[in-house]
């Protein structure tokens, strides 16, 4: 499961349209590669993700994505207070409305396409998936555009095996 949120800061933010898009991707990315619980999804500016990518990475510059995994290597994690899996804090994908519209111009593709791009990409690392190798890399972009590529009109199967 998944919650998208909008920095209140934005000068601009998604329709409908688009939200309807990224609900549509994200529930399609965790159903094939589940984060282990309740996901937050921030659309914010490049200030923000520039302050976070300085705080938690050490580097001072905006980034398009950042995740962050409340989730253990192991998989684990204090579930206690939690009644349903789904309510167990999985972590945050933070990206940025700004970063995005700018690459969206830069690869002539609509913004909203940028942003389901750069959702996939964050819920891949919250599901394990890294990029620290050209192969590691290649299977996450390959990944991401097998899940975009699904139609949107089309609907997902629920009762698919996980992995799939």
């Amino acid at each position: 499961m998944f919650r998208l949120h909008c920095n209140p800061g934005l000068a601009d933010t998604p329709d409908t349209a688009c939200i309807e898009r990224l609900k549509l991707v994200a529930d399609r990315t965790l159903s094939c590669h589940p984060a282990g619980g309740l996901v937050d999804v921030i659309l914010t500016d490049d200030d923000e993700i520039r302050r976070l990518n300085g705080s938690f990475r050490g580097r001072d510059q905006a980034t398009d994505v950042l995740s962050f995994s409340f989730v253990a290597k192991d998989g684990t994690g204090d579930t206690n207070e939690f009644v349903h899996a789904e309510d167990i804090p999985a972590g945050e994908v933070y990206i940025s409305f700004e970063r995005a519209g700018a690459q969206a111009r830069d690869y002539g593709v609509p913004h909203d396409e940028e942003l389901a791009r750069l959702l996939v990409h964050g819920l891949l690392h919250l599901a394990g998936y890294d990029h620290q190798t050209e192969t590691e890399l290649c299977v996450m972009e390959q990944l991401t555009e097998g899940l975009l590529a699904v139609k949107p009109d089309l609907s997902w199967p629920t009762d698919s095996p996980k992995g799939v």
